[in-house]
């Protein structure tokens, strides 16, 4: 690498120094057509893409500006209850979708709404919510396991998702290390982002670990990379930027 040296830990680690600039303030809630044409929208318009969630099908949650959210081929019923969420005026942080399109939406302080979801998984959100362990990130794997990120560092996992990816989130944990996201891949693979700007992963498409090397190059600060059930995958970066493969 040129710019920095590059530790590489089960699969790569990228570590730099940059700074996320601010985000805009403005934005809409509503449908639109295809992904692709609404991530451009909000690039070309300058405002801040904050999250992308896929559902199993191929559509997606969007959400964006300081409190708006778009869906596309989404289920009704989580569109219905965005909306409801934006128009009392709750912030919604994160969306997320299991591999039956049921779904969970993390908002408010820390609150959270969801609908059909696994036992275990409703446990440990109601024994969250309303604490001072504000959950930031909910990751299921292509089988429906899960992990929660919540607080600085702390997380929890089912005990079913890859062993590796389990291993690299505790050992991040003991290490008092921030970890700001996860996802997981069709195949078993997974990314952590974490720190200022690392990244460790595994099993991920080639092309992904192409695109996180130009971005650490280029200095651009990662925020998430989400993958489609159908092998597609995006990078979310800087304020709104945006790299994908394998997206309408």
């Amino acid at each position: 690498m040129a710019a920095a040296s590059a530790l590489i830990v089960t699969g790569g680690v990228l570590m730099l120094t940059a700074a996320l600039p601010a985000g805009a303030q403005t934005g809409t809630t509503g449908p639109t057509s295809t992904i692709g044409n609404k991530l451009r929208e909000l690039n070309e318009a300058g405002v801040e893409i904050r999250q992308i969630a896929f559902t199993p099908s191929g559509g997606a949650v969007i959400l964006h500006g300081a409190n708006a959210a778009t869906w596309i081929r989404a289920p009704q019923d989580v569109g219905d209850r965005i909306r409801e969420l934006v128009d009392s005026g709750r912030q919604v942080r994160f969306v997320a979708f299991d591999e039956d399109a049921d779904w969970v939406i993390l908002h408010s302080a820390n609150d959270v709404t969801w609908s059909r979801l696994r036992t275990d998984l409703v446990e440990k959100l109601q024994e969250l919510r309303g604490t001072d362990k504000v959950m930031k990130v909910i990751a299921f794997t292509p089988s429906g396991e899960w992990s929660i990120l919540y607080g600085t560092n702390a997380g929890e996992h089912s005990s079913d998702i890859p062993d590796a990816a389990f291993d690299k989130l505790v050992e991040l944990n003991r290490a008092g290390a921030a970890i700001r996201s996860v996802a997981y891949s069709p195949g078993g693979g997974w990314i952590i982002l974490h720190g200022v700007n690392e990244a460790t992963w595994s099993g991920i498409p080639p092309a992904t670990v192409t695109k996180i090397r130009e971005l650490y190059q280029a200095g651009s600060r990662m925020k998430q990379v989400a993958f489609t059930a159908s092998g597609g995958w995006i990078i979310l970066y800087g304020t709104n930027g945006y790299s994908w493969v394998g997206l309408e």
